[in-house]
């Protein structure tokens, strides 16, 4: 649980501000998508784990197939990851007024 905890300080709150005139809800959806941001960062800092583990088991056993399917968890957990982190910022720059085209 200490790694569950300490996981939200690593990525920021997806903050989406849709330019939906008087849309119900705004706040629930918002919390969904944080709720989902945030469970999607778990299980790829557990691909990274379960993946890390599989290498080392199969380095003591000698199963290169195995080592494969490790690396396969641990760059897709890692990738993952980082796109999760970095979707936020990105999201909040697509929708950012361009300074080149007033309003």
């Amino acid at each position: 649980m200490v790694a569950v905890s300490a996981l939200p300080a690593a990525a920021d709150d997806v903050e989406v501000h849709p330019n939906w005139e008087d849309m119900p809800e705004v706040d629930t959806i918002q919390r969904i998508l944080n709720v989902t941001a945030q469970g999607s960062l778990v299980c790829c800092m557990l691909a990274v784990l379960i993946g890390g583990g599989v290498l080392g088991l199969g380095r003591l056993t000698g199963s290169m197939g195995s080592g494969s399917r490790a690396a396969g968890y641990i760059f897709g957990g890692g990738g993952g990851a980082l796109i999760i982190a970095v979707s936020a910022k990105m999201v909040a720059w697509l929708i950012a007024p361009s300074a080149s085209h007033p309003a």
